[in-house]
């Protein structure tokens, strides 16, 4: 049975390549993220398809990454291990998890790994300015 791909998935995805890039680490400010994960659905809008946002405020914000982001950080595949919460950082058990559930799910779902690494790469460039 197929499993439904999920916004947990595709941020797993994500935060895999990210990590393949030897990036350990990365930030945990919110209007960063928001607005890379934002420009990433503009470019990329069939892998972020399920990441909606409104645009309310200063930023444009998606309740589908601050809930993906607060799994992943509970399941422990990412972590915020200082007090104010300045990084996340990419835990070994990510590449498990992306091996074994999010890769396959993705390709069932007709996301190719060329497209997540592309994501992955866009995403990476805007929160490192």
């Amino acid at each position: 049975m197929q499993m439904p791909m999920t916004a947990d998935d595709i941020l797993v995805s994500i935060f895999y390549h990210i990590k393949k890039q030897k990036k350990q680490k990365l930030t945990a400010n919110r209007e960063i993220l928001h607005n890379a994960f934002y420009n990433a659905r503009i470019k990329y809008p069939k892998v972020m398809s399920l990441f909606s946002f409104r645009e309310r405020e200063v930023f444009p914000e998606s309740n589908q990454l601050d809930q993906a982001l607060s799994n992943l950080d509970a399941t422990g595949l990412i972590s915020r291990q200082n007090l104010t919460p300045r990084y996340y950082f990419l835990e070994k058990s990510l590449d498990s998890s992306y091996k074994k559930y999010s890769k396959k799910i993705l390709l069932e779902a007709g996301i190719k790994e060329a497209d997540i690494c592309k994501v992955a790469l866009n995403i990476s460039k805007n929160i490192s300015k």
